[in-house]
């Protein structure tokens, strides 16, 4: 996939703009710095997506060596586009930046929708994000082949 780049999201194109200033050029590295973090994303990096998203307790300070180099994967994205970012003085965008990182994962990774649902408690706890992330964003491949069923008390 190097050298290919993926068109800017609409969504995502909305919703910095709401967050964050109109500038294309960085909303454009910002971007690419989504498309990165998504990019290859295993468990642990989608835990550090989850909890920077939901504003959780920070990823990079624990002891945990997979954490760890996964929030350095996703600040390093954020780094190389060549605007400056630091993590410590832009945690909201951070935080919006993550969230649409998991958006981008929900039609791929199964992980994305488990942690979000579960940080979320199933939709009871909402950050203050320009986007819902308990909100259905299109068919999974795997929410496309099975019926959901909500279990209702008597």
């Amino acid at each position: 996939m190097a050298g290919k780049t993926i068109a800017m999201d609409a969504d995502f194109a909305r919703w910095y703009s709401q967050e964050f200033m109109d500038d294309g050029a960085v909303r454009e590295v910002r971007w690419k710095a989504v498309v990165a973090m998504a990019a290859g994303a295993d468990y642990w990096r989608v835990e550090v997506l989850a909890r920077l998203a939901f504003a959780a307790k920070d990823p990079g300070g624990h002891k945990n060596e997979n954490l760890a180099s996964a929030y350095e994967t996703v600040v390093g994205a954020l780094q190389s586009g060549g605007q400056d970012f630091d993590p410590a003085k832009s945690a909201r965008e951070l935080q919006v930046l993550a969230a649409a990182a998991l958006v981008r994962l929900f039609a791929t990774s199964a992980d994305a929708a488990l942690a979000v649902t579960t940080a979320s408690f199933r939709g009871l706890r909402e950050p203050a994000l320009p986007m819902r992330l308990g909100k259905s964003h299109g068919p999974t491949p795997r929410a496309s082949r099975h019926r959901v069923v909500e279990l209702r008390s008597a």
